[in-house]
């Protein structure tokens, strides 16, 4: 795995949290943290690149060009 790689967030891997209000009338509070990128160990990375996320790269740009 590249060093560069190790210090990468995943958005797919995301733990979220909900917290419940202790009292009345303050509102539930919703957390989010994300995990950092597995590698070679992840099913979706392959050849240094995560595919998820490069297909996504790859249709925002297909969806960018056809406007």
């Amino acid at each position: 795995m590249n060093r560069e790689n190790i210090d990468m967030l995943c958005p797919y891997r995301v733990l979220t949290q909900e917290h419940k209000a202790m009292t009345i009338g303050s509102g539930d509070c919703t957390t989010q943290q994300f995990y950092f990128c597995e590698g070679n160990i992840c099913a979706a990375y392959h050849n240094g690149k995560c595919m998820r996320i490069q297909e996504k790269v790859h249709n925002m740009e297909a969806t960018a060009n056809e406007k």
